[in-house]
């Protein structure tokens, strides 16, 4: 199940031949512009383990050697502590060469990406979509103070929320530009609400219907959070979608 989900993140990991009802562990050597998110950031090294065991182990070229002997020493554990606590030990020295330094800020050290996916609009509580939550529309100048996806609205994105006297007090929104996003593909959405307004079903109710209106329309829906954001894990499994993998990217910044 959850096969268009995750296809994608293989693809995502450049892994073109793998077998979904054969767990198996890939490595997978990626350039350096595969890895560059632009801006002087580059993720140097980034591994993913499936619910069903597959396991792929991506690394720039000169950082082959060490992801191999790392998986070696840590296969049995890949997201503990201790594993991270070696990679940020390690890694300084291994990409010093490259004028770049690990980011250590948001408690990266701590932290890793839980990736959920949805493709059954069964599952999904249409029911309990609350009559405050809207498509949000473009030409309407709301205030958006969530940070997410910006003051104005992409156009080319699809947003649903709450809006309190004209505030965006909720937001969820396609983190692609959907409206030109092929439906072969599954679409990744990011969900933001302001502190005082959480704890209120908002969230959950626009994830529900975003999720209702993508799955109505053929697409496959992808949701991320860190292992630290309790309240958007369950987010996610409320609005029915599964935990199809563990996620943990290592990034670098100039070291200027």
């Amino acid at each position: 199940m959850l096969n268009k989900v995750k296809m994608s993140l293989y693809q995502q990991f450049d892994v073109i031949n793998y077998d979904l009802d054969k767990p198996a562990i890939i490595y997978s050597n990626i350039q350096h512009e595969k890895m560059s998110l632009g801006g002087g950031t580059l993720v140097p090294m980034k591994y993913f383990l499936l619910e069903n065991g597959g396991i792929v182990i991506a690394a720039i070229p000169e950082l082959k050697d060490f992801s191999l002997d790392f998986f070696q020493k840590y296969k049995h554990d890949l997201f503990s502590s201790e594993t991270f606590a070696y990679l940020y030990e390690q890694l300084p020295e291994k990409i010093k060469k490259l004028k770049m330094k690990l980011f250590l800020g948001n408690d990266e050290k701590e932290k890793y990406r839980l990736k959920y996916g949805l493709e059954d609009k069964n599952l999904v509580k249409t029911k309990q979509i609350l009559n405050s939550t809207i498509k949000l529309n473009p030409n309407i100048n709301y205030v958006n103070n969530t940070i997410a996806y910006g003051k104005t609205l992409n156009r080319d994105r699809l947003h649903f929320g709450t809006v309190i006297d004209n505030e965006i007090v909720s937001i969820v929104g396609t983190n692609v530009e959907f409206f030109k996003f092929p439906a072969t593909d599954p679409i990744e959405i990011g969900v933001e609400t302001l502190l005082d307004f959480r704890k209120l079903g908002y969230a959950t109710s626009n994830v529900r219907a975003m999720c209702e209106f993508l799955l109505k329309r053929g697409y496959s829906v992808t949701y991320n959070c860190h292992n630290k954001n309790i309240g958007s894990q369950k987010t996610a499994l409320n609005c029915g979608f599964t935990q199809i993998a563990r996620e943990k990217h290592l990034f670098c910044i100039n070291d200027d």
